[in-house]
């Protein structure tokens, strides 16, 4: 009987230690989603809500300084039947993107697999120069957050003392 109590404890201490792993994940992710807030709200306010306003302004008539009055669709009647430089706009617009596009990518991909075969240092050097301009938005995010963390100097712990939160000093 010795043996069934020891591998039923086992089972029970392996939910238990489950049960306390999924609620942990679950304050992760609730404590994860507050961090994004900020982004997700920064980025609906300047892009996702212009253009759902754009989008009810398509269905008005307005000059920009009289008032606005619902048109409905008359807007995009006269845009594809009446305007025939729209169209051509439009089909121009989506074949530059098209074809810059295709182009961008095979000249991408014909270089990648070119800078594989120069050998030694000058390879080395080639690599560098290219893939160098990818990398700067990242070096230079970390270094204004080096200063917004730093111990002495940075602006958190700036922050914090002027709003005499002092306790909150840290070296991040």
């Amino acid at each position: 009987g010795n043996g069934k109590s020891h591998s039923h404890s086992k089972i029970t201490e392996f939910y238990v230690a489950k049960k306390r792993y999924h609620k942990l994940t679950g304050t992760y992710r609730i404590i994860g989603f507050f961090f994004l807030l900020p982004a997700i709200l920064f980025y609906s306010y300047f892009a996702v809500i212009p253009v759902f306003r754009s989008v009810i302004l398509s269905f008005h008539e307005w000059d920009g300084f009289s008032p606005r009055s619902i048109i409905g669709l008359q807007n995009y009647i006269e845009a594809l039947i009446i305007d025939p430089t729209f169209i051509t706009a439009i089909r121009n617009s989506v074949y530059i993107a098209t074809v810059s596009t295709f182009f961008s990518v095979i000249t991408g991909i014909i270089l990648a697999w070119l800078l594989l075969f120069i050998p030694g240092k000058i390879g080395g050097v080639c690599r560098t120069v290219i893939f160098s301009p990818s990398m700067l938005p990242a070096i230079i995010t970390a270094l204004v957050f080096s200063f917004v963390y730093e111990p002495e100097v940075g602006i958190l712990n700036n922050i914090l003392e002027f709003l005499n939160l002092d306790s909150l000093k840290t070296a991040w």
